[in-house]
């Protein structure tokens, strides 16, 4: 009632915006959409590089439990020298893998439920090294990042937008401990 009372006392032009005003509304929408879409989508990439590093960290930290409860390498534990040789080999796409049920019981046996994903959804690999050949190997566990491929490390690509955690040894030789992390220099970049 009150409203409709001091509508009524406005004057017609007054009662709408005109073309102008709104026109100059949805271009300044329209520039606050620009600027925090794109934003929003890098937090959103950088929240998952960080999120898949601490789920990284976690796995790490379940595989160095068992191994030393069983007094074993990792890869007499699962059975394997390479669970991920199975099905992702340098170069190829997360999409193109096809874990079958040996490679998924390998992960199970490290105490592992299954498979283990990514943020992006792409299967963590699982590399078992350690005491394999003589020398400084260690066992490995790479997220692909967003691009879904899976780089092998060299001078140009040093593992593109891979994510890779290196276990800690469990017999250390006297080799160099690499870092924990080895985060690519595009990991915390968009994909194009």
């Amino acid at each position: 009632m009150i409203l409709g009372f001091f509508f009524s006392k406005l004057r017609a032009d007054q009662r709408a915006f005109n073309l102008i005003e709104l026109m100059v509304t949805v271009a300044i929408i329209g520039i606050l959409a620009g600027v925090a879409i794109p934003n929003y989508s890098l937090i959103m990439h950088r929240t998952r590089v960080k999120l898949t590093i601490s789920q990284l960290i976690q796995l790490r930290n379940g595989i160095v439990g068992i191994r030393t409860v069983e007094d074993k390498f990792v890869r007499q534990i699962s059975g394997s020298n390479c669970t991920r040789c199975a099905f992702a080999g340098y170069t190829t796409d997360a999409d193109s893998w096809a874990p079958d049920a040996t490679a998924e019981s390998r992960y199970n046996k490290l105490g592992f439920s299954g498979l283990q994903r990514d943020a992006w959804g792409n299967i963590l690999l699982l590399d078992e090294n350690e005491n394999e050949f003589a020398g400084c190997n260690w066992d490995t566990i790479t997220s692909v990042g967003a691009n879904g491929n899976f780089e092998a490390y060299t001078d140009e690509i040093a593992y593109a937008d891979n994510i890779q955690l290196m276990i800690p040894q469990k017999s250390p030789t006297g080799c160099n401990n690499p870092s924990d992390i080895i985060v690519g220099p595009t990991a915390f970049d968009l994909p194009n």
